[in-house]
């Protein structure tokens, strides 16, 4: 695999996100999910997404992952009882534009992390993914780009 890596500053963003578990084969449909609810609590609160959607990755389990599903918006809002709004980035990342499947994520993450350690930078934070294909525009996976965040120091 012939992938990029750069280290460069992620800037501050104001994202609305959802907190979730789930299994490593359970996170496409528990995204799908979170980003209903984000969607349905934007529209009564009359505002649009600033961005594509994303995914940070708190915790990764054998047996369960820890994320949050989050969408980007342009200015911050109240939230709800499941809907929180915060701030991703306005740090120094490692970035990465991965080609291809989603599926294929975290060999693009393995690549990403012996990049890091070979370049002794040190891991700062939980990493994100930012999704600026949509699947419903190009089907083919092979075309899906998504951007690849990971904090460091």
């Amino acid at each position: 695999m012939d992938q990029h890596f750069e280290v460069k500053e992620a800037p501050a963003q104001t994202i609305l996100f959802v907190r979730a578990t789930c299994k490593a084969t359970e996170i496409g449909p528990t995204l799908g999910r979170l980003y209903g609810q984000i969607g349905a609590y934007l529209k009564t609160e009359d505002q649009k997404m600033a961005g594509p959607p994303l995914c940070r990755y708190i915790a990764m389990r054998e047996d369960a992952w820890d994320l949050e599903g989050g969408i980007p918006v342009a200015a911050p809002l109240p939230g709800s009882e499941e809907v929180q709004c915060g701030t991703l980035g306005g740090c120094k990342v490692v970035f990465a534009l991965h080609a291809g499947p989603y599926d294929r994520l975290s060999q693009t993450y393995d690549a990403m992390r012996a990049w890091m350690e070979s370049n002794g930078l040190e891991a700062a934070g939980a990493p994100w993914d930012s999704y600026i294909t949509d699947p419903g525009e190009l089907p083919d996976p092979e075309d899906w780009r998504t951007e690849i965040f990971w904090p460091v120091r």
